[in-house]
């Protein structure tokens, strides 16, 4: 009888586990496709309500942190801008507190009526600040296709 209950329990447990990983998994790949939105609107309150008051980007070989990202943000501002991502997420791994992921992101941006397409591979670490997701570090390598 002991051993049933102990299997049970270790069944509940595992099952709540997953559900958790599986909610997060989803809220973590929302963020981050919320987030290209708002970058694509600058939507620069969006954009650190996203991110973590430590946030880092890394692209094209430079290290910017988030005043250095809203300052490009504002320069852009004025640019009716029109952003279609697709995001092919390769892996999503969570540990406590952190989580990270890796994908590929193709975009279409329209600025002044010229499209550009891009290819990107990314990889994103988040940190659970206060209960809720936020994006740590993004570095982004973009592909020649």
């Amino acid at each position: 009888m002991a051993a049933l209950i102990c299997i049970i329990s270790i069944l509940v447990f595992s099952l709540q586990s997953f559900s958790q990983t599986s909610t997060d998994s989803l809220e973590l790949k929302n963020l981050i496709q919320s987030d290209y939105i708002a970058l694509g609107n600058s939507d620069i309150d969006a954009h650190i309500k996203n991110c973590a008051a430590d946030y880092i980007l890394i692209e094209n070989g430079e290290i910017w942190d988030l005043k250095k990202e809203i300052e490009y943000m504002k320069s852009k501002s004025g640019l009716k801008t029109i952003r279609k991502d697709i995001f092919d997420f390769k892996s999503l791994v969570i540990d406590g507190l952190f989580a990270y992921t890796v994908y590929e992101l193709k975009s279409k941006i329209t600025r002044d009526n010229v499209t550009k397409s891009y290819h990107w591979t990314e990889s994103v670490v988040f940190r659970k600040v206060n209960s809720s997701w936020k994006i740590q570090l993004i570095h982004s390598t973009r592909l020649n296709d």
